[in-house]
């Protein structure tokens, strides 16, 4: 028995993007009267973030650089092979939930083969001020 596919209306879209990181993708399911998985599986596909950790997410400051959009990359196994980072932790580091590390940064740079100009842009040399004007440390 084929199921019927419905696509997703803006407002539902909309309600998705506006609710996420507030309503569990049970609520929000139950509230568009949609299953559970059908959410969960729009936040993929869509790379929503749900709850971005970092204070910088450099792997889509590296994506914005080869990509106009970093929602353009796919990536395939022979990319996670090549930069040698798993799947999950490509997700992890992509979604903000995790810092990235410098061997996987300089990995990834390589890869995309980011000239050294596009890395200094990255890393941001001159200090970073908080909106108090104190010093943030970051790079």
């Amino acid at each position: 028995m084929l199921l019927k596919r419905e696509h997703w209306k803006p407002a539902e879209k909309q309600f998705v993007t506006d609710n996420i990181g507030k309503l569990s993708p049970h609520e929000m399911a139950r509230h568009l009267r949609k299953t559970e998985k059908a959410v969960e599986q729009y936040i993929h596909r869509n790379r929503i973030i749900v709850n971005e950790k970092v204070n910088r997410n450099v792997v889509k400051e590296i994506l914005t650089i080869k990509f106009k959009d970093p929602g353009y990359f796919n990536p395939t196994r022979a990319f996670y092979d090549a930069v040698g980072i798993s799947q999950k932790r490509w997700w992890a580091l992509y979604k903000g939930q995790q810092q990235i590390n410098e061997d996987e940064y300089t990995r990834l740079v390589s890869h995309f083969d980011i000239t050294m100009k596009e890395v200094l842009e990255i890393k941001q040399l001159s200090l970073n001020f908080s909106e108090d004007g104190n010093s943030t440390g970051n790079n």
